[in-house]
């Protein structure tokens, strides 16, 4: 204030500004346009709330919290939490205060564990009927899936899931690649995921994913093959080769450089040049030359599915005999 109020004598001149007396100074530097506040942000949220779905302005309010460093991020919630929980709100029978938590939940989850934590910036009540809801069920359906243990399978699976983990333990061991097949309902995706919150808990980088989006849903990080390993949509013999600027190139470096256990779905959809480019990417990477680079690989699925078909000229040529 005293670097750009002019001919200020005394502490009330300093707080006045065009006549108006402030009680606080910092009220005279805002309306002086000195002191950066948050009206850049409500401006850019009250634009995207007009053009955007409510998924879309969490990630932009998250934005604002990871990069723009908002003076009050409280206010700004409480002024767009309606915007923001709209699509919880008409999932939710115009349960506000449901809705708002479920935002909050879902702000929460997204921005993670960054420092500074978001319970330090925002504050939300969880209301009562939260407990009673189908999104507290999939939280503790999400949350208990944590726990599972070798005990959840039954012999055949506890004896598959242990040779497994012996392979990702013990780099010495010659069988690295395993293949469970099975019918649907033999508890495959349940082998898949005890494999993985047990080698997850212990320090293991696992991926897991599945060559179909549906099939990719019951796992732990949903990824389907094309995304995992940025293949595109569809895969022919001319365009298996994944073209990937230098950042993708150096992400998914890291990623492949540093797993211990690949788990594949539905494996036996995949054709042979995905197979064949996967096995590419790991020797580039990791360069040896085991299968799949000394990657213990877990590739599952079912042949049941699959009709035994050939071409007819082929079957006609084999059943010809030679004069």
């Amino acid at each position: 204030m005293l670097h750009h109020i002019k001919g200020a004598c005394n502490y009330e001149n300093q707080g006045t500004v065009n006549g108006i007396r402030f009680e606080a100074n910092r009220d005279a530097v805002q309306y002086l346009g000195l002191l950066a506040d948050d009206q850049e942000w409500i401006f850019a949220l009250k634009e995207a709330a007009s053009l955007r779905m409510p998924q879309q302005l969490r990630e932009l309010f998250i934005y604002i919290l990871l990069f723009c460093n908002p003076e009050n991020p409280q206010n700004i919630f409480n002024n767009f939490i309606t915007q923001l929980s709209e699509d919880f709100i008409f999932k939710n029978n115009n349960d506000e205060k449901l809705s708002k938590w479920l935002a909050f939940l879902d702000i929460s989850e997204i921005y993670g564990d960054i420092y500074p934590p978001l319970d330090t910036m925002i504050k939300c009540q969880c209301p009562d009927s939260y407990y009673n809801s189908f999104e507290y069920s999939a939280y503790l359906f999400k949350t208990n899936d944590r726990i599972l243990t070798l005990e959840n399978l039954n012999d055949t699976q506890r004896i598959h899931a242990q040779e497994i983990i012996n392979a990702v333990n013990d780099e010495s061991i010659i069988q690295r690649c395993f293949s469970l097949d099975g019918p649907a309902g033999t508890g495959k995706t349940n082998t898949y995921k005890v494999l993985y919150y047990i080698l997850d808990s212990e320090g293991f980088n696992v991926l897991n994913c599945a060559y179909t989006g549906i099939a990719a849903t019951p796992l732990p990080e949903r990824r389907s093959i094309h995304s995992l390993f940025k293949f595109p949509v569809p895969i022919t013999l001319f365009n298996h080769k994944s073209k990937l600027n230098m950042q993708t190139i150096k992400q998914l470096r890291e990623l492949l450089k540093d797993a211990d256990l690949l788990i594949c779905d539905e494996a036996p959809l995949a054709n042979k040049w995905i197979l064949n480019e996967i096995n590419e990417k790991l020797m580039e990477i990791r360069g040896n030359e085991l299968p799949f680079r000394g990657i213990p690989c877990c590739q599952a699925g079912t042949f049941v599915k699959f009709s035994q078909q050939q071409n007819m000229e082929d079957g006609m040529n084999k059943q010809m005999l030679p004069f």
